[in-house]
């Protein structure tokens, strides 16, 4: 779903090795097409795995080095807890509901963290 210019990409069922693919390929296909302000709605998501992991943060890379944001929203206070558990809070922009997510302005950095080129987040370098 687009929404002023972004991208809505609403997950359900399990982000495993076996399903995350329709993800990344789906996300890189709207990134090589100038759609590079997504929002991943993981509230429909019942697990998520390290290689669902590894893809939010290979895409949110991609979109950074295309100019653009991944903002995640989160509904399951399990999904929030696996972020912590990872470090991984301070790493995406995530948000409590899709509404909130499209209210946010894209964060925008003039250049990407040299030691890890955008993995890291904007507001928390690499050290």
């Amino acid at each position: 779903m687009a929404s002023g210019g972004r991208v809505v990409l609403a997950l359900s069922g399990d982000a495993d090795l076996g399903t995350v693919w329709q993800l990344r390929d789906l996300a890189n296909e709207f990134i090589a097409t100038g759609h590079v302000d997504l929002v991943i709605d993981l509230n429909g998501v019942e697990f998520i795995d390290s290689s669902g992991i590894g893809v939010l943060i290979r895409t949110q890379a991609r979109a950074r080095r295309a100019g653009g944001s991944l903002r995640v929203v989160r509904a399951r206070p399990r999904t929030l807890r696996l972020f912590e558990l990872t470090g991984l809070t301070s790493a995406f922009d995530i948000h409590p509901d899709t509404a909130a997510a499209l209210r946010t302005a894209p964060p925008r950095s003039a250049a990407l963290c040299p030691r890890c080129a955008g993995l890291c987040s904007p507001r928390t370098r690499c050290r």
